[in-house]
């Protein structure tokens, strides 16, 4: 994988449109996404960081973070469980639940990147990550010619290009 270094700070990459997609699901992940946005702008990008659950509403965006932070806080040991479920349901024929989920956004989220132009789209959270995977297979809005190697995005399809970097941890 690259590192955001080689894509966001290159020289000739000046003045990008940079959009950073987060959630209220604790603030590790904001916490990421400021730094990202803070490096990206004095750099000379143009940054806007939002919680992708407020394109739904703040009651969206409210219910799962207080659903995922309640969970976390309260009953950890479900949380882990819901975790490896997860991860044992996915695979490449078959999707987690949680992908599901975040693809419901998957066209809110299109029309919002596809109506201010942006340039990139950078994630330091899973959720976020799933709804980009959602678009790239289904609207196929996002077309690129490589999603982890440093080349300048190229239309071969007419539709709109731009970057994709996706950052989180896994859980161990």
């Amino acid at each position: 994988m690259v590192h955001l270094s080689h894509i966001l700070f290159r020289k000739e990459l000046n003045g990008l449109k940079i959009l950073i997609l987060s959630c209220d699901t604790g603030e590790g992940h904001n916490s990421a996404g400021k730094a990202i946005k803070e490096a990206a702008e004095h750099k000379g990008h143009s940054v806007t960081m939002i919680d992708m659950f407020l394109l739904s509403g703040k009651g969206t965006s409210h219910a799962v973070s207080g659903a995922y932070i309640g969970i976390v806080k309260h009953i950890p040991f479900f949380f882990g469980l819901l975790y490896k479920v997860g991860m044992l349901i996915s695979s490449d024929k078959r999707k987690s639940p949680v992908y599901f989920a975040n693809a419901l956004l998957c066209k809110k989220l299109s029309a919002y990147i596809e109506s201010n132009g942006f340039d990139a789209v950078v994630t330091p959270h899973l959720y976020p990550a799933e709804t980009l995977s959602c678009m790239k297979k289904k609207i196929c809005f996002i077309s690129l010619p490589s999603l982890w190697e440093p080349t300048t995005p190229v239309s071969h399809s007419g539709k709109r290009q731009m970057w994709i970097i996706m950052l989180f941890h896994t859980m161990i």
